[in-house]
C-alpha cells in the first residue's frame, strides 16, 4: 500500500484532487499542518469536488515532527 504525504498544502482544490487519487488507489493521505487555506471543512472539500472525503483514509498532523 502506498502513502501520499502533503506537507503544508496551500490550495484546497489540489488537496481534493490528490484525495481523489488516494481514494482511487486505496492509499492513505497524510496531511501535515499548517494549511495555507485554514482548516479542512466540508465546504472546502465539497468545493474541490470530493464528495466521498469521509470514506478516505486521511490522517492529520500538527507539524512534521508529529508525522515522523
Amino acid at each position: 500500500m502506498f502513502n501520499i504525504v502533503l506537507l503544508e498544502p496551500r490550495i484546497p482544490g489540489n488537496v481534493g484532487t490528490i484525495g481523489r487519487l488516494a481514494f482511487a488507489m486505496n492509499c492513505t493521505l497524510h496531511l501535515i499542518k499548517p494549511y495555507g487555506f485554514g482548516e479542512i471543512t466540508e465546504k472546502e472539500v465539497r468545493r474541490a469536488g470530493l464528495d466521498y472525503w469521509f470514506e478516505l483514509d486521511v490522517r492529520e498532523y500538527e507539524n512534521i515532527e508529529d508525522f515522523w
